[in-house]
Parts: structure tokens; sequence; C-alpha cells
């Protein structure tokens, strides 16, 4: 990913790096703001955990909100079964939304 190249990314950096140590399993859509989607099973406390994390690296998380997806959505954009944080864009988000949009809505805020 292009964002996250060059010495001027290295929060970014940190922050996958963060993830992969706490092997957390999802995807993150980068932007202002970005999104981190944590999947089972990955837990609602590890997100937590992540986003204290995060704040430690100097990215303010807006807190931590719990939202289901469809078990489908997930495995079919591929957030599921990997053991890692992905990429995301806003195609796989709609897809790991089942193509819903008016949770792809509430995803993105």
């Amino acid at each position: 990913n292009h964002l996250l190249s060059g010495p001027e990314h290295k929060k970014e950096k940190s922050m996958v790096d963060a993830a992969k140590k706490s092997k957390l399993q999802g995807g993150i859509l980068w932007g202002t703001p970005g999104i981190v989607l944590i999947v089972p099973p990955s837990t609602e406390e590890d997100a937590k955990e992540y986003g204290l994390d995060s704040r430690t690296i100097g990215k303010r998380p807006n807190g931590v909100e719990e939202m289901w997806l469809p078990q489908a959505g997930i495995l079919e954009s591929g957030l599921g079964g990997g053991g890692k944080m992905q990429d995301l864009d806003t195609a796989g988000l709609r897809i790991a939304c089942g193509g819903n949009e008016d949770l792809l809505r509430s995803v993105l805020g």
C-alpha cells in the first residue's frame, strides 16, 4: 500500500506492526478518518487494546463500536480466516457488509 511507504508514514506502519504483534484479524481502510475493522476470532477487548496502542502511536481513535457483519461477507471479503490484518478498500468493505448499503453507511459513519 502506497500509504505505508516513505518516512512520513511511520505512524501507519506502527499501527500495522501493532496489529501484527497482537495477532488481530480484520482490515484497515486508510483515509481520514480511517476505519479499523476487527473480526473474530479477535475480540472487542482486543479492539479496545488496539485503540490504546494506536493512541500511544499518535493516532486518535474515536473509540470502539461493535457492529455485526454477516459471516459470509467477512469470509468473501478475505477478512476471515487469514489470521492477519488486510488492506481494505470501500469495495472490500461493501463485500464484508454482505452488500447491505445501510450497514455500509453505518460502518462508514
